[in-house]
């Protein structure tokens, strides 16, 4: 029998051909068993770091293309929540209701939630997401929360869109409206959230420019789950569906949907998928179906009155 201090020949390295001695050495050791490693101790560090600088590409490939920003609603303490993010490296201060564009992230209050302690986290311009994670952790951390009545906010920039893509963007998640409703909990399908309306069936004639958009005062377009008066204020489309979320990964996997779904109307796609599969893919984020089909199957037996989060 073979021990832990026996180099007897066992085979070669099945990257670089050399012989492999059948010490504790050449064992992965798993959970109630070990497993003999087919690289030496040199090639499986090689490829532990290869692997690892593959998985950052994916992540680079997956991050943001168009320069975006993020509202997070949420219930709880401003102050928690600003000393949280400013002691997790995240410059965070509060500040008066107001819709300018921070150059930092900033806290403020917000109207449409109930309760004496609420706000919204809002993001300055961002151009990837790797800051929403370490977010989500500190808003975690502050020990704020988010209900049914809360609300994820998505701007994405759309300066450079023509008039024809920029109404495309609504266009194409209306036909998909069904399909994105199987992706969010149950109190924002539809037009069950009065903030976050459906678009389905909604009037986008009679516009010749973009300036011809209508502005943030007309609630008629504005509280729907793509908001088209967002061009007028910030010269972006806002995506309100989202329930409230504090979790950063759930944050940027929207914020990757949403950053495919615009990048396919610019393109001139308007097409209503048949299944959700279909659409990830169209929407180049078919390295995500594994983690929207585990969303969907958890959302579809969560009661319709509560948000997830």
């Amino acid at each position: 029998m073979t021990t832990a201090t026996q180099t007897t020949s066992y085979k070669t390295c099945s990257r670089c051909h050399g012989t492999l001695q059948a010490t504790t050495d050449n064992f992965r050791w798993l959970p109630g068993r070990a497993l003999f490693d087919t690289y030496c101790l040199d090639c499986r560090r090689d490829y532990n770091r290869e692997h690892r600088a593959a998985n950052r590409a994916t992540r680079r490939a997956n991050q943001a293309t168009r320069r975006f920003g993020v509202e997070v609603e949420f219930k709880g303490s401003k102050y928690n929540a600003e000393q949280e993010l400013n002691r997790a490296g995240i410059t965070a201060h509060q500040e008066g209701y107001g819709h300018s564009t921070p150059v930092n992230w900033k806290l403020v209050d917000d109207g449409s939630l109930s309760g004496y302690e609420n706000g919204e986290l809002v993001s300055p311009v961002l151009t990837t997401t790797e800051d929403l994670r370490k977010v989500g952790k500190a808003l975690s951390a502050a020990g704020v929360r988010t209900d049914k009545e809360c609300g994820l906010h998505v701007h994405i920039d759309a300066r450079d869109l023509t008039l024809e893509q920029y109404l495309n963007v609504v266009r194409l998640y209306a036909a998909n409206e069904t399909l994105i409703d199987t992706m969010i909990a149950k109190s924002r399908r539809g037009s069950n959230a009065s903030y976050a309306r459906t678009n389905i069936g909604q009037d986008l004639s009679g516009y010749a420019h973009l300036s011809d958009l209508p502005g943030a005062g007309q609630s008629n377009s504005r509280y729907r789950k793509v908001n088209i008066t967002a061009y007028s204020r910030h010269q972006t489309i806002e995506f309100r569906q989202h329930q409230g979320t504090i979790s950063g990964a759930k944050i940027e996997a929207w914020v990757n949907f949403l950053q495919g779904l615009v990048a396919q109307a610019i393109a001139g796609n308007t097409t209503a998928y048949a299944t959700r599969d279909e659409m990830l893919d169209a929407f180049g984020q078919g390295s995500a179906k594994a983690y929207w089909t585990q969303r969907a199957n958890t959302l579809q037996g969560q009661a319709s009155t509560y948000g997830s989060w």
